[in-house]
């Protein structure tokens, strides 16, 4: 397998956690098969140090598969006792599992014998005080004899078994995959849940004074990955654990063909973003905020623009129809003697009729863009024609020198009139400029534009955002100064009230400009101060998805909070980590092991052979166990041999079609080939010759007698 085949993209490159280990099943009661009831067929059990198969050797596959783990409360009776599947949660209990192993050799029976107990139940086996077919049990490399005698004592004493074999799984995957090889030389190559092996295998024989064992197993480098991710994420403690380790594992793990170059590829930048795997940890979202892919995040941001606008020029529109009702009510008033007219046009800050009929015309005016501008809706309203009054600008060219106080003051009002007209304008033109812009954002995401297009969008948003701030701050200083020019304006009123000149002539020349100036308040196209924080926030929020770069002091402290992405600080990167933990299998050394590696130590053991034992035993390297099914483990190894053979030498360096199964599927075959039937060890033998006593056959290991045994001899 290559290293592209296992790296994901950068789009795709978010993972989640499967928790395989919270949806196990307890393993159901097996039927007695009547094809296998009265007769001979021999039952395989792979009983590694992680898992236990279980299944007939007529099936192509093993009926049981679970953890060799048992978990019983304290002061709780055996029968109490929760196997393998039947653990619900096994970080809840894992500080009171046991197991038989003692790293991979058995030596605790008692949990041993419960494990063959829920094994032989599960398989349906009811027949009365014993077990009556053959087994074929794996067991370690050179397996002490003292081990093999307890197992078959076990085995014969308790379950009253006709015939017995062993068989090491490694060579039965080997026997496998192998078979043109099973009396010739090979290398073997296994790894797994606790120790890993070098076994050379010489003209069909395992030669066990050359076999070497790396105290190094998949157990060692789940520890390790959790380590090392609790380091880097001391947040997220509490959720990683082991189980998840071990998927992490699993799923994300590859074998560097050449560990330093990966080493500086992994420095790059460019070359982390496109191959990190992203692993996203459970988390409750925020309130009003949901995750999804990058490219929906960004539709949500700019559907949640367009409907703010849209939301707020209704709501705009709507007041400003409610005031041109009333103010077209006070225009169709007739003139009577108690006044009313001229109070409610007191009530609207207003002078005259003029002033009255040039606010109509202004708010019609927006009134009608307005609903254009929202899709063309019905705009006729039984409204009489008007027509809009300008303010009086006419001081506006003259030269402050040469002018009165009052008309110094006069011009001053006209001044800032004449700027809160130009900066209405120019707000009222930046919002259709985002609108357009957002309506092109719309279109090209549709499209599928790359991000550098999208980003150019931003960028014009963020200078139309810009120029939007700093028109707010020009209007609310320009309101602050009308203000003041309009308490001046009341009390220059009163004044000459108290001189005895008419209002309508002191008020006159100033009565449109304020009506000018309200009309443009009430405008239906304008930004309210309210409406506009809220765009700008949003519009804070759209520009920070495009661009990382984007400066938090520019940013409200709302839209700072709602641009946190907190799916994203629930993520763990599985950067170097990919390759690092892996690497261990072949420098133990990085987690603290004095031990030679996989690579030094196949190298020592095939120094212990003539050059031309050495040619063979590589023309046949076998790499087998689910500690080694890692992607670009085969393209390591031959690696490492074309680095420590000679020039141009030729090797071969074959994998187990399944490294996790084939050795229970290996022990299926052998005990179904009747030419092996002489390999078992039958009770009569064993009563005879003792429990140590072993039959060698091409997957087994050397029988060498204990002391005792050959002095009986």
């Amino acid at each position: 397998m290559t290293h592209e085949s296992v790296s994901g993209d950068a789009a795709g490159n978010i993972f989640s956690f499967k928790d395989d280990y919270l949806k196990l099943k307890a393993d159901p009661v097996n039927s007695y098969p009547e094809k296998v009831k009265n007769v001979n067929v021999p039952i395989i059990i792979d009983n590694g140090s992680c898992f236990s198969r279980v299944g007939w050797a007529s099936e192509g596959t093993p009926r049981l598969t679970f953890r060799n783990i048992i978990a019983r409360q304290r002061g709780k009776k055996d029968s109490d006792a929760q196997i393998g599947n039947d653990i619900p949660n096994v970080e809840t209990v894992r500080w009171l599992l046991k197991t038989q192993f003692d790293r991979d050799v058995v030596t605790h029976y008692d949990a041993q014998e419960q494990i063959l107990d829920h094994a032989f139940q599960r398989l349906g086996i009811d027949s009365e005080g014993a077990v009556k077919h053959p087994i074929v049990m794996t067991e370690t490399p050179c397996n002490p004899n003292l081990c093999r005698q307890t197992m078959s004592e076990l085995l014969f004493e308790c379950y009253q078994i006709p015939n017995l074999a062993y068989g090491i799984d490694s060579l039965f995957s080997h026997y496998y995959n192998c078979p043109e090889s099973v009396n010739g030389c090979s290398l073997v190559l296994s790894s797994g849940f606790q120790t890993s092996h070098i076994l050379p295998v010489i003209n069909g024989q395992l030669d066990p004074a050359h076999c070497r064992r790396l105290n190094i197993g998949g157990t060692h480098l789940t520890g390790y990955l959790l380590r090392l991710l609790q380091l880097k994420y001391p947040a997220h403690q509490s959720s990683i654990n082991l189980s998840r380790a071990e998927e992490l594992l699993k799923d994300h793990v590859y074998a560097a063909e050449d560990c330093w170059a990966e080493y500086d590829d992994w420095s790059c930048p460019e070359y982390f973003q496109k191959h990190v795997h992203k692993i996203q940890l459970p988390y409750t979202p925020l309130p009003g905020w949901s995750v999804g892919s990058k490219k929906e995040r960004r539709q949500q941001c700019i559907k949640q623009l367009q409907d703010l606008n849209l939301k707020w020029k209704e709501e705009k529109l709507s007041a400003a129809e409610d005031k041109l009702r009333t103010l077209i009510a006070v225009q169709e008033m007739q003139e009577d003697s108690d006044g009313s007219q001229k109070k409610s046009l007191k009530a609207l800050g207003l002078n005259t009729l003029d002033d009255l009929a040039g606010y109509i015309g202004m708010l019609n005016a927006s009134v009608q863009r307005s609903k254009v501008s929202l899709g063309g809706r019905d705009c006729s309203m039984d409204q009489p024609k008007t027509v809009q009054v300008w303010p009086k600008l006419d001081l506006l060219g003259s030269n402050p020198e040469a002018l009165a106080p009052a008309e110094w003051n006069q011009r001053q009002r006209q001044e800032l009139v004449e700027e809160f007209h130009q900066n209405s304008l120019r707000s009222r033109w930046i919002q259709r400029e985002i609108d357009g812009l957002l309506q092109e954002t719309a279109r090209k995401l549709e499209d599928g534009a790359k991000d550098d297009v999208l980003k150019n969008c931003m960028e014009q948003l963020k200078e139309q955002k810009e120029e939007l701030n700093a028109c707010h701050t020009q209007w609310q200083n320009i309101k602050e100064k009308l203000l003041i020019l309009k308490d001046i304006k009341d009390a220059d009123s009163m004044e000459t009230d108290q001189e005895g000149e008419s209002e309508e002539q002191a008020t006159d020349d100033q009565g449109s400009e304020w009506a000018y100036i309200q009309a443009m308040e009430d405008d239906a196209e304008g930004f309210s101060f309210q409406a506009e924080q809220e765009v700008l926030s949003e519009l804070d929020k759209i520009i920070s998805v495009f661009d990382q770069d984007f400066n938090k002091e520019n940013r409200s402290p709302v839209s700072q909070r709602m641009t946190f992405d907190l799916a994203e600080y629930y993520q763990l990167a599985l950067g170097v980590e990919r390759i690092r933990v892996a690497e261990t299998l072949f420098q133990p050394s990085i987690m603290g092991l004095e031990q030679g590696g996989m690579a030094e130590t196949m190298e020592y053991v095939l120094r212990q052979y003539e050059p031309e034992t050495q040619d063979k035993l590589v023309q046949n390297v076998f790499v087998t166990g689910g500690n080694l099914s890692y992607p670009n483990m085969v393209e390591r190894i031959e690696h490492e041999l074309r680095a420590m053979r000679p020039f141009q030498s030729l090797f071969n360096v074959k994998r187990a079609g399944n490294p996790s199964l084939d050795a229970w599927c290996g022990a299926a075959k052998w005990a179904l080939d009747t030419t092996n039937l002489s390999s078992f060890i039958t009770r009569s033998e064993y009563e005879e010759k003792g429990g140590d006593y072993l039959k060698e056959h091409p997957a087994s290991n050397r029988f060498l007698a204990s002391p005792l045994y050959a002095a009986r001899r």
